[in-house]
């Protein structure tokens, strides 16, 4: 692996690009969630990586919108993306022109939707949708969607059965479409997770199968798999991060 020093200020105003910009050519996978003023940022190839964990007391998605300034994104093929925000996945589709997965998360469960969350699920759903529709990105051939979800509602089926469509009909139509019902808490009290009526769910997402290679829905299969990848468990990892110990980032998924 190759070693880049630590970019990890408390806050990032404006993104600028970054040095060694052939070494960070090489990612095929972004991966993004964003909470609050919380980001986490993984962006990482074969042999090379790049990880910020940082602050923003404005909106993510101003910032996320210049990630490409920061470094290039047109080797990557895969997202893996949650977001609170709606704006925040629509601005990264715009920069990724050769993405062939998308895997979105979507906080969906009667817990996330408390009263002040930024935007509701199913709201979260449709700019979801509507961006893969209004993007060109030709190369795209799964999108898998990870929701703790007690209705499909919360999910907007009929955008998505309209996104799909419309990609079928300009000749770009999504090979696999998997949708994956992840167990969920009804409320505080409850002592143990709920699964979903997945019946419910097929019937809602029906439609959507002429429109694809492929639709599949699963439970617990864990489709938007998040995950630490084994080339940042090296020997000696701590002398590639060039910053105090107690600023060295840590993975999390804020859903957890």
């Amino acid at each position: 692996m190759d070693r880049l020093d630590c970019l990890t200020p408390n806050s990032i105003a404006l993104v600028k690009p970054l040095p060694c910009q052939a070494f960070l050519s090489s990612f095929t996978r972004l991966e993004v969630t964003a909470a609050g003023d919380d980001l986490h940022l993984i962006a990482d190839g074969p042999h090379s990586g790049l990880w910020i964990q940082a602050l923003c007391h404005d909106r993510w998605d101003e910032w996320l919108a210049r990630l490409c300034t920061m470094f290039p994104l047109s080797s990557v093929t895969t997202l893996l993306a949650s977001a609170v925000d709606r704006r925040i996945i629509p601005s990264l589709l715009r920069q990724l022109p050769r993405l062939i997965t998308v895997a979105v998360h979507i906080r969906a469960g009667p817990l996330d939707e408390y009263e002040d969350a930024p935007t509701p699920s199913h709201e979260l759903a449709s700019s979801l949708y509507a961006a893969l529709g209004d993007i060109e990105l030709p190369h795209l051939e799964v999108l898998a969607l990870g929701a703790r979800a007690a209705h499909p509602d919360k999910l907007s089926p009929a955008d998505l059965i309209s996104m799909v469509a419309a990609r079928s009909r300009r000749g770009t139509p999504l090979q696999r479409l998997d949708i994956d019902l992840i167990n969920f808490r009804p409320d505080i009290h409850a002592q143990r997770p709920m699964a979903p009526d997945v019946d419910l769910f097929r019937a809602a997402f029906a439609p959507a199968a002429e429109h694809v290679g492929a639709l599949q829905l699963f439970k617990n299969a864990d489709v938007c798999h998040f995950e630490l990848r084994e080339m940042w468990a090296m020997p000696e990892a701590e002398r590639y991060w060039n910053i105090p110990e107690d600023s060295i980032p840590f993975y999390r998924l804020y859903w957890h």
